[in-house]
């Protein structure tokens, strides 16, 4: 096998994992468009959500490095990491 067509058969194997990748982001993405961002619960670190100011305070008006780019700041309800519950389902 050449060069050349080494290159084709990759490049040909890459296109098709890549259009299965973008049609499953957009299968998940129309799925959980009907949720309501309220009812999303959300826990990681207080620092990593929030805007860390000098000297260790922490702003919560502005969206940390978990939540720079996501959509979700402000909408969701976001919990401490530490926090311990119980796992229940409701019906909706």
């Amino acid at each position: 096998m050449c060069l050349i067509e080494a290159v084709k058969l990759y490049l040909t194997t890459f296109i098709k994992q890549l259009k299965v990748l973008v049609i499953s982001y957009f299968k998940l993405v129309f799925y959980f468009a009907g949720f309501d961002q309220n009812n999303i619960l959300l826990t990681c670190s207080k620092g990593a959500w929030y805007k860390k100011k000098r000297r260790a305070a922490i702003d919560e008006t502005r969206p940390g490095a978990f939540a720079k780019d996501s959509r979700l700041f402000g909408k969701v309800n976001w919990i401490p990491n530490t926090t311990r519950g119980i796992n229940v389902s409701f019906p909706l």
